[in-house]
């Protein structure tokens, strides 16, 4: 968070760390972590048996092996949930490496909890959990379905070496071309004298993570419908639903791409005569006017950036505050308005966090003035009436989207293609607001244009004098940093060029770091320009 200047708004989040925080975090030291002396186990194994019964029921039985590493344990615990079945029944505990004290079990918030104790024990125990389960076969379609989550997702700690073995009986006549599994990769059906088999394996389960398997037959017991969709999803369908999207799109990638007009060849030598604010307007980098604005005042003089320490309970955050100046030159109405709202906030995380109405509204008053003079056009009534398709093509691809889990699955290529549509309609309302005219799109190519010619100076100037690149990259900043292209990576170039100079470099008077942060002493100009940026 301390590594840049705090603008902590979705426009503003990335506005400057294109101002050397690569940097910054070489300054960081590395804390050293602290192991807590916490009870360490993972589940070395973990065997499920799940046996259909003629009534319907499943008798379930858990092998756990539990790897205790670190302290002692003297508890157990399995809670299951019962949201999709009637009642949990029969419920065994035992273990052959440590005597079980007690077995306590209550149905609690939706789930059976199951609690055992033993005394203190260490390395690998395995425990034996076994219960009987009614009302958790399903009848869907004429089909039966065993849908089990043979291990939930209130594990905490990864689980090895999973082996899943559902038996359907013999009684059920089944055959078996009659009888689907999934997880189909990592399954097997085989018939034996108890019915057919179904085996499932899994190397390793991360924390929180269930494992659910299905197997579905012809009818030949009563079951509960099935709350979840009907069918695994076709791939063809997936498929066709993913083409139906992507051409749904497209509407709305080709107009970002016809909203960015190729840019005319121009030759510029200066800087455009348009500010700073307008400037960013016009290159869809709005958030970006006030960092620009920033620090163009500091340069000018008008204020410096101090970075300092706070105390904020027992932690100690850095943060930049403000010191303000009078200075002879004078101020635009942005500057000005700009400058009094700075001076509302202790520092300048408070402006990021609380001033999300003022930037509004200043950006508002730019393209205001764009448009009085030529440069924008506004179609916002055209674009909010792309947002309101969009939004309702959206909802409609979410009805179709249950109408496919719960009715007809072909619905989901329909949904797919609202899906687009409906992003089409949003990208095109955002990028359609406020588009430049001819005279706008002229003004903007040559700021282009120019970012540019700094861009590429500077990039020469980092091969054979770090040193004046930096300082040229300084005294441009706040024009450079409109420029996209001019991001970390960028940075981190310079830096690493900067760690080889050997003169000293200039660092302008309005930067202040005033924390007792040590710095790499590669080179004089790389430590300077270390303090520069823990400023910026």
């Amino acid at each position: 968070m301390q590594r840049a200047l705090y603008w902590q708004t979705s426009g503003l989040t990335k506005s400057l760390l294109v101002i050397l925080v690569f940097l910054f975090g070489l300054a960081v030291p590395t804390l050293a972590p602290v192991l807590a002396q916490e009870k360490v186990y993972e589940i070395a194994n973990y065997d499920v048996d799940l046996v259909l019964r003629p009534d319907g029921s499943y008798r379930v039985t858990e092998r756990i092996t539990f790897d205790f590493q670190q302290r002692s344990f003297t508890f157990a615990t399995r809670n299951i949930p019962l949201s999709k079945i009637d009642a949990i029944t029969e419920i065994q505990v035992r273990s052959d490496d440590v005597t079980l004290q007690e077995v306590t079990q209550e149905v609690r918030n939706g789930q059976q909890w199951i609690r055992w104790t033993f005394p203190p024990r260490t390395g690998p125990t395995t425990f034996t959990l076994a219960y009987t389960v009614y009302g958790a076969l399903f009848e869907v379609k004429d089909q039966n379905r065993v849908d089990w989550d043979a291990i939930g997702t209130g594990w905490s700690v990864p689980i090895y070496d999973v082996d899943v073995r559902v038996v359907l009986p013999a009684s059920l006549g089944l055959e078996s071309a009659d009888i689907t599994i999934a997880p189909a990769r990592e399954g097997r059906l085989t018939e034996t004298s108890e019915g057919f088999v179904a085996t499932f394996h899994y190397d390793r389960l991360p924390p929180g993570t269930a494992y659910r398997v299905i197997i579905t037959f012809p009818k030949r017991l009563e079951g509960r419908s099935l709350p979840r969709i009907n069918d695994p999803f076709n791939p063809q369908l997936l498929f066709l639903a993913f083409l139906a999207g992507a051409f749904g799109v497209t509407p709305g990638i080709l107009a970002l791409l016809q909203s960015r007009r190729s840019r005319s060849p121009v030759t510029v030598f200066e800087r455009p005569g348009i500010s700073l604010p307008q400037a960013a307007v016009l290159l869809g980098r709005g958030p970006m006017a006030f960092p620009a604005v920033l620090f163009d005042l500091a340069a000018r003089g008008h204020l410096t950036l101090r970075r300092v320490e706070r105390k904020v309970w027992i932690f100690r955050p850095k943060t930049v505050e403000v010191d303000f100046h009078s200075a002879s030159d004078p101020l635009t109405d942005f500057e000005r308005a700009f400058l009094a709202e700075l001076r509302r906030y202790e520092h300048l995380q408070l402006f990021g966090q609380k001033a999300g109405r003022f930037r509004s509204r200043m950006l508002k008053a730019v393209r205001k003035r764009l448009i009085a003079e030529g440069y924008l056009e506004d179609r916002q009534p055209l674009a909010y009436f792309f947002l309101f398709a969009g939004l309702i093509a959206d909802l409609m691809a979410v009805v179709l989207l249950f109408v496919s889990f719960f009715r007809w699955e072909w619905a989901i290529v329909p949904a797919g293609l609202l899906f687009g549509l409906g992003a089409s309609g949003i990208m095109v309302f955002a990028r359609q607001q406020y588009a430049p005219t001819e005279k706008g799109a002229r003004l903007r190519d040559e700021i282009e244009a120019y970012l540019d010619k700094v861009r590429r100076q500077i990039e020469e100037q980092r091969e054979y004098a770090p040193v004046i690149a930096a300082e040229t990259f300084i005294r441009e900043m706040p024009w450079l940093i409109l420029d996209r292209r001019v991001d970390r990576r960028w940075i981190a170039k310079l830096a690493d060029a900067l760690k080889n100079a050997g003169e000293p470099l200039t660092l302008p008077s309005w930067v202040e770091d005033r924390t007792d942060e040590k710095v790499e002493t590669a080179t004089q100009a790389y430590m300077a320009f270390q303090v520069y940026d823990h400023v910026t």
